[in-house]
């Protein structure tokens, strides 16, 4: 773990990857919980997503500064 910070990066919240030695609060939660809710919905549940595997590519492990 990087400074005691431990999870899945792919759904931390962007404040939490940001400032990994800043404490974790009650809206990072909220956000990383809405990244794993959008990733078991579109791996999941019907939508009209025709690049499953490339959205998921770009929104999780895609990162530009």
């Amino acid at each position: 773990t990087v400074l005691g910070v431990q999870g899945t990066w792919q759904y931390m919240s962007a404040n939490a990857l940001r400032h990994p030695s800043k404490r974790i609060i009650v809206q990072d939660d909220m956000e990383s919980l809405f990244h794993l809710l959008l990733y078991k919905a579109i791996r999941y549940l019907p939508h009209n997503c025709s690049e499953v595997g490339r959205f998921v590519e770009k929104y999780f492990d895609g990162y530009e500064e």
